[in-house]
């Protein structure tokens, strides 16, 4: 066994005694367990970081904006693909037209469509009511509203604006027709008519 000499207990096995291996490079400062003391003033410090942030800020910002831009473009697809089915089914599918409907015997107050559809004075008016109260709603609240989401982006933009609201004899129509198959009233029925109502943004 070889003798455990005094001198010799700090001198590494290559002979270089004074030799760390926890040496930093120029202008750091060593401390325990090999973390790197900071240098940098106050100030210095700062404009580090804020070059950081602002170059992550900026990665963010297009990345957002590609992704905008990529929404953008799959809507103006669809937007296309939309308006070549709706001219398609309107080239296909042309309007039919209908004979003028005599409506010389009926009572006063009362209203009659295609097909003999018919409402007296009484169910007519209390139609006319409703029809309204829809165009009242349309007007003060719905509108407004709809026009707020539109102005909201500038790429988005209501279109058939003046058909936002279903025809007066459509709509007797549909009363007519719902209270046949179901036997309601005409309040009733004209409370289920759908889209009485329509927006379209493009």
């Amino acid at each position: 066994m070889g003798a455990d000499w005094p001198d010799e207990a700090d001198v590494p096995p290559d002979g270089h005694a004074d030799r760390r291996d926890d040496q930093s490079g120029p202008g750091r400062s060593a401390r325990p367990g090999g973390v790197e003391a900071e240098t940098r003033n106050r100030q210095e410090y700062y404009a580090d970081l804020r070059v950081a942030v602002s170059t992550e800020e900026s990665v963010t910002a297009r990345r957002t904006a590609a992704a905008e831009q990529d929404a953008a473009d799959k809507w103006n697809e669809k937007a296309t693909e939309s308006r070549w089915m709706w001219a398609e089914y309107q080239r296909k599918w042309q309007p039919e037209e209908h004979a003028p409907v005599d409506r010389s015997s009926d009572p006063p107050g009362s209203w009659r469509g295609d097909r003999n559809r018919f409402l007296d004075r009484v169910d007519n008016g209390r139609v006319e009511a409703a029809c309204d109260r829809i165009a009242t709603r349309e007007e003060e609240e719905i509108t407004p509203a709809m026009r707020a989401t539109e102005n909201q982006d500038p790429d988005r933009h209501l279109i058939g604006f003046d058909r936002r609201l279903k025809g007066r004899d459509r709509i007797k129509e549909k009363v007519y027709d719902t209270m046949e198959e179901v036997d309601s009233s005409a309040e009733e029925a004209v409370s289920i008519v759908p889209d009485a109502i329509r927006y379209t943004f493009q």
